[in-house]
């Protein structure tokens, strides 16, 4: 049984901002990167329930935060933010990161 929320509820949409390419540090082997996540649901008396940010492999990266810091490696990657609201309607949104080796 799928239960997508009320006949009156809209569904929530999802923003997981714009594609962004950051540069690879030189030391470690990962990069810190700031997601620019946001709700926006046009029942005004709805708040998110919760917020899910998942990378390509479909390991979770973050919960409960729009705009996480999350680590990332060399490489593109394809993220997926996913909201719900208080009546359970859903909405998802991808951004692509892209890590690259820049030199000085």
């Amino acid at each position: 049984l799928y239960l997508e929320g009320s006949t009156d509820n809209h569904m929530p949409v999802a923003d997981a901002g714009p594609d962004q390419q950051v540069c690879f540090p030189e030391v470690g082997s990962w990069v810190n990167v700031t997601m620019a996540g946001r709700f926006i649901d046009p029942d005004s008396d709805d708040t998110f329930q919760s917020v899910l940010w998942w990378n390509e492999a479909g390991e979770l990266l973050a919960s409960g935060d729009l705009s996480p810091t999350i680590q990332l490696g060399l490489g593109r990657h394809t993220l997926k933010l996913y909201v719900w609201d208080e009546d359970h309607g859903t909405g998802d949104d991808t951004v692509v990161v892209d890590v690259l080796q820049c030199t000085p």
